[in-house]
């Protein structure tokens, strides 16, 4: 199984958005070999106001300023310092609202009067697939909020949404929230469950998103894991190596293993280095470390590509195929959780009735 994680509202208690050196897109820029070209950029993740910088107290360190005052853009309030640096006008929120009359795409193009449109509709899609097809099940008269800020350089990124579906005959909620101890921001219902699947089973002990689904109706042959460089990728079953960096220009540093008990093959691609004693014929077994993630090959921004292939060589869905889980965040935490989503206020349509 995977590991647990450990674990609008005024002063005193505000909810704060922290600006966090986790790629957006992808964290790390880099080579086909996975070196670093930049630093990573900026990302907006939910948390609440830290007691070590109580109003009135000593100012904190340069980065902790600019990160507090784009927060108090993202919370409604009085940027508290005047020069955000790195944070910038740019990483204000944004507040959407609309009534589908035609597609979710044609709904977000009308609404959206500049050029962030498309990347918009993608990443919420992004999220909305783990509920319904985003494509088939958005109806003329389901409603969407969503609270969204523009990071430079990189896609859009949700703070929260909530979707009023026809399909779901219920409205969902998302929340974008820093649980403590973790290290990476999630999406949680109001409930604290994490909204994506896990693979139980999983080549990565942790990641940021799944930024692609065989379901999601993009055509992808396998399932994308947003994670930064250099992150372990480790074997989910005990098999023998196949192959090793095969169509190197697309697939980058790239490896393929046969699981012993299906028979099933699955493929890593854009990789930043595989295990010295990895050679086609190798054995390994369930949980050891196989390679490191990349940027290698045809990408965009550093991932993971996991791919699994049938027997007979038909590709085949992990999600479908595989056990899935999903965490919950510990009950003292939902608390938190709550204040975060309460921050949002009515930029999120009206609360759902219980049940």
């Amino acid at each position: 199984m995977l590991e647990q994680p450990k674990r609008s509202g005024l002063p005193p208690i505000v909810v704060l958005a922290l600006i966090t050196l986790t790629g957006g897109a992808g964290y790390l820029l880099g080579d086909r070999h996975g070196r670093r070209l930049a630093p990573p950029p900026i990302q907006i993740q939910a948390m609440v106001r830290s007691p070590e910088f109580p109003r009135g107290a000593a100012a904190p360190p340069d980065d902790t300023r600019a990160a507090l005052s784009a927060a108090s853009v993202v919370a409604g309030l009085p940027p508290t310092v005047p020069d955000a640096g790195p944070a910038g006008p740019n990483e204000a929120t944004r507040a959407l609202a609309l009534t589908l009359q035609g597609s979710l795409d044609e709904a977000v193009q009308a609404a959206v009067t500049t050029n962030d449109g498309p990347a918009l509709t993608m990443v919420i899609s992004r999220l909305l697939v783990w509920w319904l097809n985003p494509a088939k099940d958005a109806r003329p008269g389901d409603n969407l909020w969503v609270v969204y800020a523009l990071p430079a350089g990189q896609e859009p990124l949700l703070l929260a949404l909530r979707y009023q579906s026809q399909k779901l005959g219920r409205t969902k909620t998302a929340i974008r929230f820093l649980a403590p101890g973790a290290a990476f921001a999630r999406y949680y219902d109001e409930t604290g469950l994490e909204i994506e699947e896990r693979l139980v089973d999983s080549p990565l002990d942790d990641y940021d998103q799944v930024t692609s689904l065989l379901r999601d109706g993009r055509g992808h042959k396998g399932v994308d894991f947003k994670v930064p460089v250099g992150t372990a990728v480790h074997s989910p079953v005990e098999g023998v190596v196949t192959k090793r960096n095969w169509k190197v220009r697309a697939n980058g540093d790239c490896l393929g293993l046969e699981d012993h008990q299906t028979h099933r093959e699955l493929l890593f691609l854009h990789l930043s280095a595989i295990e010295s004693d990895i050679h086609v014929g190798s054995l390994v077994h369930k949980g050891q470390v196989l390679a490191r993630t990349g940027n290698t090959g045809h990408t965009t921004a550093p991932h993971l590509h996991y791919q699994l292939m049938s027997p007979n060589n038909r590709v085949l869905d992990p999600f479908a195929v595989q056990e899935t889980m999903h965490r919950r965040l510990p009950a003292a935490v939902v608390p938190e959780l709550h204040k975060a989503l309460s921050a949002f206020g009515a930029e999120l349509g009206p609360e759902p009735a219980p049940g």
